[in-house]
């Protein structure tokens, strides 16, 4: 149970570093809403959008939705810390150009 609260908090600190609001995942998918001052780059969320459009989608200007098979706790946040590390990288990279 403590490492599952270090990593949630890991997780959260992430997020908010990248500013996203708010992250929901479920059995089915789930979604991540963006801050108006997000870090996540708008062409890294258009090439995952390309990559794979049957399991990514927008829902309005800051929110993208998930839908994909993430049937417990590791696999839903094994997917989320992928994606936040993918972003944090690319954030990281703009800035030392």
């Amino acid at each position: 149970q403590i490492k599952n609260l270090v990593s949630q908090a890991e997780v959260r600190i992430k997020a908010q570093d990248l500013g996203i609001a708010e992250i929901e995942a479920t059995l089915e998918g789930g979604s991540i809403t963006f801050n108006d001052s997000t870090r996540v780059q708008p062409l890294s969320l258009v090439k995952l959008l390309q990559s794979d459009p049957k399991t990514y989608a927008l829902a309005g200007s800051n929110k993208l939705k998930f839908k994909c098979e993430l049937a417990d706790l590791p696999k839903r946040r094994q997917f989320i810390e992928t994606l936040l590390k993918r972003w944090s990288d690319e954030a990281q990279g703009d800035q030392a150009a």
